[in-house]
């Protein structure tokens, strides 16, 4: 049984995954806030108040949330090792996935301007035969889309349409790019005889960005924004794929210049019906031509210059005198004919089931009389499915048939949806890791960097660490740093250890005068954690509620043995009779500020073991974590410090890789590019 896993699929996995990039949702709601405030002003006359439409507005968006719920993206720079023998190998399991978001140093935010669908690239070679488009072969295997670099350093992009029978390509399709607005966006044909689509350009700057070393980005756009307007399903060509040898001898005029060219004596008035003209026509080269009556039916006269140039007209009848050079053709128009014209054969072309223009099209013959191409005035619109037959002149006494297969455009018609037709199942996000940036950190090292979807974030704001963000930041700097007093780069460096005793107690073992964090609320309500441990309801909250992270000043009030609530404060060390947990971190920066005479340090890998953040009060640093002693610092107060925003381990972690440790500097900028071929 034969299981094929179409390139729709495989695209339609890559746009899945693009278009998730795309937060459309607060502009969704913006914009109805908007309508909905002119309709309020117009036609409600003003009926509702700015609080209802904002409590309308905020419905909505809840709404649009819960039916279409919006992914978030990040690229993370995780573990800060500075030796490449201690870099790990990383490997798909699920601790090594939690080891990188534990590890989290720095990240940006990817939009759908980070990320591009990508293509190979296949440049044009001359004397190379590319493969025409076939609605019966498979794209991503076939030598049809090439590039061309031209003087900017664009990459101009072609669709190979016809190949001149399997002919190596001669000319440089770059010389159909002055055509392109008169063609309509359409197909045009080069001087080699090669038919080629326009299809977009990649503009030197995004392929800067996103090029790798064998394929190209989509333009941001999607296309050419005229290739697209002007896309047409129709037929795409039409193959000989059997003639009979010089079946068509007899009906080639002007031997020894490949064309069947007449010129035109004389035009009547109408004399058959109405919209039948007679016209009276001379061989080019005053060859002899028959003079049995209809012989010419059923071919096409072909203007040949002229503003009607290349438009096909029925050959309905034809007489001719003996031995003589003229013919009499009846054909159904309403028009003057140019001077010049053509006899050719006439290809018949089904209708388009789905309405639209029929495609009207005619035989290239050779000078032998062998039907070597089919040519068109028009290829139709609206084609899924068609099928093309020659029609054989009235005159025409061997009626051995002549195979046509139809090839039709894709969906839409070509150029209209690159993606597809290109198959681009590879999709690259690209972002920039800087040292200009204000969350970039601009020292130590990175080894490992990954995409994560849907990460939490904490914006730690006031005295609590712990408030949540609804705004996602657009990049994010995920050490904990805090500030001591006095110039401190002589005790501790970057590298060092850090540990610090945080003790967990009920509340019913406070000390009036101590710093306490939240840990559990417990049964205590509001006013409780007000009147009886000292929580300010003014400033010791988080987003204006008291939860864990909240941080206070206990007071002296007695607490009820029944109050279930745990607070934490930093205490001296290890009592393994007591609920007291080290806070480990490894020292990432040292930044002494000499007008305030105060050092701030800067921590990664704080998060282990435990689950307590640093809080003021005494730290140790060591120079490794075996270490058994080691200086001793003070924290100075709550305000100065300030925690990570990454909630660790939050999102999912969905592609990371490892490399050689890159090192981080206020001058460099590294180019972090994912690329995944579905």
């Amino acid at each position: 049984m034969a299981k094929i896993i179409t390139e729709n699929f495989k695209v339609e996995t890559t746009n899945e995954l693009f278009n998730s990039f795309k937060n459309q949702n607060g502009l969704l709601g913006a914009q109805f806030e908007t309508e909905l405030t002119t309709l309020n002003n117009g036609t409600l006359s003003n009926v509702l108040s700015v609080s209802n439409i904002s409590e309308i507005t905020t419905l909505v968006s809840n709404q649009l949330q819960s039916l279409r719920p919006e992914a978030e993206y990040y690229i993370m720079a995780s573990r800060a090792l500075s030796s490449v023998e201690n870099v790990p190998s990383i490997k798909n399991t699920q601790k090594d996935k939690r080891d990188f978001q534990r590890k989290v140093i720095f990240g940006n935010k990817v939009d759908n301007d980070s990320a591009r669908y990508m293509f190979y690239e296949n440049t044009w070679i001359p004397g190379t035969i590319y493969d025409a488009y076939d609605d019966t072969k498979d794209i991503e295997s076939s030598n049809t889309i090439i590039s061309i670099r031209n003087a900017d350093d664009d990459y101009l992009i072609f669709k190979c349409i016809e190949n001149n029978n399997n002919s190596p390509s001669t000319s440089s399709p770059q010389a159909v790019i002055a055509e392109l607005a008169s063609s309509g966006y359409q197909s045009v044909e080069t001087s080699d005889k090669y038919i080629w689509h326009y299809m977009f350009t990649v503009v030197a700057s995004e392929a800067n960005i996103y090029k790798t070393s064998n394929s190209l980005p989509l333009p941001s756009y999607g296309g050419d924004r005229n290739v697209i307007a002007n896309a047409k399903e129709c037929i795409s060509q039409i193959i000989v794929e059997s003639t009979p040898t010089n079946h068509f001898n007899q009906f080639v005029f002007d031997l020894g210049s490949n064309s069947s060219f007449v010129s035109r004596i004389d035009q009547r008035e109408t004399v058959v019906g109405t919209g039948i003209r007679e016209i009276d026509l001379r061989i080019a080269n005053n060859q002899v031509i028959s003079n049995i009556s209809g012989f010419y039916k059923n071919m096409y006269l072909r203007a040949s210059e002229g503003p009607l140039a290349g438009k096909l007209f029925e050959v309905l009848d034809s007489e001719s005198d003996q031995g003589t050079s003229r013919i009499t053709v009846f054909v159904n128009s309403y028009n003057d004919l140019p001077a010049k014209c053509e006899l050719v054969p006439k290809v018949l072309v089904s209708n388009p089931s789905l309405g639209g223009t029929t495609a009207k099209a005619y035989g290239i013959v050779n000078t032998f009389g062998t039907l070597t191409r089919v040519a068109y005035e028009t290829k139709g619109t609206n084609y899924k499915f068609a099928t093309a037959s020659a029609i054989n002149p009235t005159g025409l006494s061997d009626d051995s048939p002549t195979t046509l297969r139809a090839v039709v455009s894709p969906s839409g018609g070509h150029g209209s949806n690159p993606a597809n037709e290109l198959a681009m199942s590879r999709l690259c996000i690209v972002t920039n890791f800087s040292g200009e940036s204000a969350t970039i950190p601009s020292t130590n090292y990175y080894t490992q960097v990954g995409l994560v979807k849907n990460p939490k974030f904490e914006t730690r704001t006031g005295t609590g660490p712990y408030a949540t963000s609804d705004v996602p930041p657009a990049s994010f700097d995920n050490r904990t740093s805090f500030i001591v007093s006095d110039d401190q780069r002589s005790q501790i460096t970057q590298g060092n250890f850090i540990e610090q005793f945080v003790e967990s107690v009920s509340v019913t073992q406070k000390i009036p005068g101590n710093k306490y964090v939240i840990t559990e609320l417990g049964n205590l309500n509001t006013s409780e954690w007000q009147s009886m441990m000292g929580v300010n309801l003014s400033t010791d909250v988080v987003n204006g509620n008291v939860q864990p992270g909240v941080v206070f000043t206990a007071n002296s009030s007695n607490v009820d043995n029944s109050k279930t609530g745990v607070i934490s404060t930093v205490v001296s060390g290890l009592d393994l009779d007591k609920d007291i947990e080290a806070v480990k971190g490894t020292v990432h920066e040292v930044v002494y500020d000499s007008s305030t005479n105060t050092t701030r340090i800067y921590v990664v890998d704080n998060s282990s073991d435990h689950r307590s953040n640093f809080l003021p009060g005494k730290i140790i640093v060591k120079n490794s974590a075996e270490a058994q002693s080691g200086n001793t610092l003070t924290i100075n107060n709550f305000s100065e410090i300030v925690y990570g925003s990454y909630v660790p381990y939050s999102g999912d972690l969905l592609h990371y890789i490892d490399f050689s440790p890159i090192e981080r500097k206020e001058i460099t900028k590294e180019k972090i590019k994912f690329l995944f071929d579905f």
